[in-house]
Parts: C-alpha cells; structure tokens; sequence
C-alpha cells in the first residue's frame, strides 16, 4: 500500500494476517498505530510506530466493516489509561525521592538564602 493511502483513523491488515493495526497518527516519518487481535478484536499494543515503507509492507489492504467492527476500540481506551496512570505512578514516586537527595546535596545556607528571597520567614527550630 502506498503512503499517500494510509490514513489517521483507518484499519489495516495483511491478506490473511492475524492483526487489524489503527493508525492513530504519524511523525512524518513514522506512522503510529495501536495493533488488535483480528480472531477476537483483542486489544495487543497500544502505541507502536515504524516507518511507512515497514508499514506499507503488512498493510496490504484497508479492512472490511465487518473486521473493523470486531476490533474492540473501548477496550483499547482503557488499556491505554491503565497505562498511562501506572506510568504516571511509576514516575511520582522517584522524582520525589529524587528531591530529597537533590536538596540533601545543597549547602543550607543557598536554601536559605533562596527562601528568603521569596519572602519565606526563616527561623530556627528550638
């Protein structure tokens, strides 16, 4: 299939293939797409890119009403957010970390001077 044929919102699949790929956008020079399970609909990946002449070689044709209607879109939406807030989980967790022994590093007299001069009154504990 030609890259001009290959649209954002479209189905793709190879002749007798056992994926139905979504293209969901593209960089320019990669297409993005998220692959279902065309036997069951199955959601597989959710974000996967390659280039277009990679592409064009499994997306031999645009799938039909009744293998697009298979493919179960409400379900991808979910595995997409499920990982999306485990990734956003991943990342809280370290960055604060990551803070402590950023501030354990630096000399408490630039802390406080950089409090300071954001009007924080500073005094010492007893």
């Amino acid at each position: 299939m030609r890259r001009d044929r290959i649209e954002t919102g479209r189905f793709y699949t190879k002749n007798h293939g056992l994926f139905a790929r979504e293209v969901i956008g593209d960089d320019g020079r990669n297409v993005i797409y998220r692959d279902y399970s065309l036997s069951d609909g199955r959601p597989i990946s959710t974000r996967s890119q390659c280039q277009y002449s990679s592409f064009s070689s499994r997306a031999e044709r645009e799938c039909t009403a009744a293998e697009k209607a298979r493919c179960d879109v409400a379900a991808m939406q979910r595995k997409t957010q499920e990982e999306s807030d485990q990734f956003r989980g991943i990342l809280e967790i370290p960055m604060q970390y990551a803070m402590f022994k950023i501030l354990d590093a630096m000399k408490l007299e630039y802390i406080l001077a950089y409090l300071d001069a954001k009007g924080y009154a500073i005094r010492k504990r007893e």
